[in-house]
């Protein structure tokens, strides 16, 4: 009987062993795309630095709308959050921040919040005066347009309309955007 309860034990420890061995090679391999994407060198980035932004049109919570063809010549900073998303809560405060303490025109920062509802209402209010704020549902045409796949997601359009950069967290954008 001690045998038997010998290898139940043992069974049940490379049991662990295995599942423990896989738990670290998941997140191995998590933190190996997100340090691809912190980098931009992953294909979660469909428009890297140096290619043409795509053309976009948003209608902001004031009515203005704001386009490719209307920010030409300005270098503008587009930032993607979803209502469901927790760090976005964070990034947007982060983001308002920059906003308001930056001395640039505060146009040249523009939010789209994904979602419906009450709920991307009230996102939207926590932004609206620190920024241009557009609420769209979560496939909405912005978001299409610059193929969001996971938020938030920030990009940096230059003066010429190409893409300059791309980041994940106000921290991650270069040293001229940054909070």
């Amino acid at each position: 009987m001690t045998y038997v309860a010998i290898g139940i034990i043992g069974i049940f420890c490379l049991l662990n062993l295995a599942l423990t061995l896989g738990l670290v090679r998941q997140m191995r391999r998590y933190s190996d795309a997100l340090d691809a994407r912190r980098t931009g060198s992953n294909s979660l980035w469909r428009f890297k630095a140096g290619t043409r932004a795509p053309d976009f049109s948003v209608v902001t919570t004031t009515g203005e709308t704001h386009s490719l063809g209307t920010v030409a010549g300005q270098r503008v900073l587009i930032a993607f959050f979803s209502v469901m998303c927790p760090p976005c809560r964070v990034q947007a405060q982060l983001l308002k921040e920059y906003a308001e303490s930056s001395a640039r025109d505060t146009s040249q920062v523009i939010a789209v919040i994904c979602g419906q509802g009450g709920i991307a209402s009230e996102f939207a209010r926590e932004l609206d005066g620190a920024m241009p704020v557009a609420v769209e549902p979560l496939r909405g045409p912005t978001v299409t347009a610059f193929a969001v796949s996971s938020f938030p997601t920030f990009y940096v359009i230059g003066a010429d309309g190409d893409i300059e950069a791309s980041a994940i967290s106000v921290a991650d954008l270069p040293a001229a955007e940054r909070v």
